[in-house]
């Protein structure tokens, strides 16, 4: 049973690969895969205390991935204010993930202050838009207003 010996290996690897993740959404859909197969594995060989565990881990990581997809573009999770071009927040902001703005966004450019201003890569103005309900993230907003 050599093949059931590399599903239980494959399960188990896919949950150690999602904790080296830093996304939740690519997390939890590794991690989900990994302990489905873990579940699966562990019920066949009557290994009842990890087959619960994972499974607990699985239903776990559904009900995030539900939420999380739900929640993607739901205007009442995540707002975005507009703030201003000598805005602290947003110059820390963008000094913080310049490596990925510039990987993302090629054409993205900022002023002296470290800001960002007009570029060839948007339609309009992008700004960065910290969240009014306290947690920690940011988002796009498209203007047609300078910056």
């Amino acid at each position: 049973m050599v093949w059931l010996e590399a599903v239980g290996w494959l399960g188990s690897a896919l949950v150690v690969l999602s904790l080296t993740l830093a996304g939740v959404w690519r997390f939890r859909v590794l991690n989900f895969a990994g302990a489905l197969i873990a579940t699966g594995y562990n019920t066949w060989l009557e290994i009842w205390p990890f087959a619960a565990m994972n499974g607990a881990i699985t239903v776990i990581d559904a009900y995030w991935l539900v939420r999380l997809h739900r929640e993607r573009h739901d205007e009442a999770t995540y707002d975005v204010v507009e703030v201003g071009p000598d805005d602290a927040y947003l110059a820390h902001t963008l000094r913080t993930h310049a490596a990925d703005i510039a990987r993302f966004y090629p054409g993205f450019t900022t002023d002296s202050s470290g800001v960002g201003t007009r570029s060839s890569c948007c339609a309009g103005t992008r700004r960065w838009a910290p969240s009014s309900s306290g947690t920690p993230g940011t988002a796009w907003r498209g203007s047609s207003s300078t910056t």
